[in-house]
């Protein structure tokens, strides 16, 4: 076991780094027990073990089948259809690590080993990724209009969006349908409005009938989740031809954390959650659909437990989404 800090930030995410690192690598000066910072957030120490999973030049995909893929490609009816001779889609990553010093936002280190590993597993699964960092609200607004309008949806199966940042209430007293995503310049943007609501069919006309998942990395809440377990184990209806147009379907929703509660976060691994989820993917899209993966990736972060008892549950909404979407990863 490594000494790790845990740091729970004015923005909600609870921060945890290895103090065996020197301070110098991560630029950021080691507080002491129980100080708060100069942002008044509470610095928490404990312990936690190493995280799992390849490093991102490490990455093999286990590959599908082509009898797997002639099975599933046919039944229509449950799962989406998948085009082998193009890219299957494209992919928005964008990541908010560093902010600008009159935001008064503390850096969120480690962040940026989760996008090189989630570049490197879809470039691996056959898409197109697209990488954005540390953008105002302005430049994040108009980044996420311009990909959900992107004429070039049209020619492939599915798209992704990964969004990585400190979640904040939009007003006082928010819970969670009006928490926020922090930009660069320490404004917020509404997930609701100005995220999910861009990728409707109304909004975008290129993705009608083809499955978008929208995934958030961020606290919805400032405290971490703790397990409830003894302290002793802690540490260890119309016609089948005919479908109506309705302005929001084929879309999954994925938060890394449930109302109320942070992400987990390691400076020298990334999130527990991206690295749970590129191992699963990794290891199962050859046989399993998306929405069971992300179901795979929250048993394995059910698994994972800090030494003061730090838990994170995901939790995924489904939108209309009712086939399956398998990647077909080598085919």
């Amino acid at each position: 076991m490594k000494l790790v800090l845990l740091r729970r930030t004015q923005d909600g995410e609870v921060n945890s780094r290895t103090h065996l690192l020197s301070n110098s690598a991560q630029n950021v000066p080691s507080p002491a027990r129980n100080q708060k910072s100069k942002h008044g957030e509470q610095e928490q120490y404990s312990l936690f073990g190493s995280g799992r999973g390849p490093s991102p030049d490490e990455f093999v995909v286990v590959k599908s089948s082509r009898g797997f893929y002639e099975r599933k490609n046919k039944k229509i009816e449950k799962c989406y259809l998948v085009d082998l001779r193009k890219k299957r889609g494209q992919v928005l990553v964008i990541n908010m690590n560093t902010f600008d010093p009159k935001a008064k936002v503390s850096p969120r280190p480690g962040s940026e080993r989760d996008v090189l590993k989630l570049k490197r597993l879809f470039e691996e699964l056959n898409f197109i990724v697209t990488v954005e960092c540390n953008l105002n609200e302005k430049e994040l607004k108009d980044v996420i209009y311009l990909f959900s309008q992107n004429e070039k949806h049209r020619e492939y199966s599915c798209c992704f969006v990964f969004l990585f940042s400190h979640g904040a209430p939009m007003h006082s007293g928010s819970i969670d349908g009006q928490w926020g995503i922090v930009c660069r310049d320490g404004n917020k943007i509404d997930v609701e409005k100005d995220v999910i609501n861009k990728f409707s069919n109304q909004e975008a006309q290129h993705l009608i009938g083809k499955p978008r998942f929208i995934i958030i990395n961020a606290c919805r809440g400032g405290s971490p989740d703790y397990a409830n377990m003894p302290k002793r184990q802690i540490g260890q209806r119309v016609s089948a031809g005919y479908l109506p147009y309705r302005s929001v379907a084929d879309m999954a929703i994925v938060k890394s954390s449930v109302p109320g509660y942070a992400s987990l976060r390691n400076p020298s691994r990334g999130a527990w959650f991206i690295e749970e989820l590129c191992e699963v993917f990794r290891s199962n899209a050859c046989n399993q659909d998306v929405l069971t993966l992300f179901d795979l990736t929250d048993k394995a972060l059910s698994r994972r437990i800090g030494p003061e008892g730090q838990v994170q549950t995901l939790e995924v909404t489904k939108r209309g989404m009712n086939k399956k979407l398998f990647l077909y990863p080598g085919l």
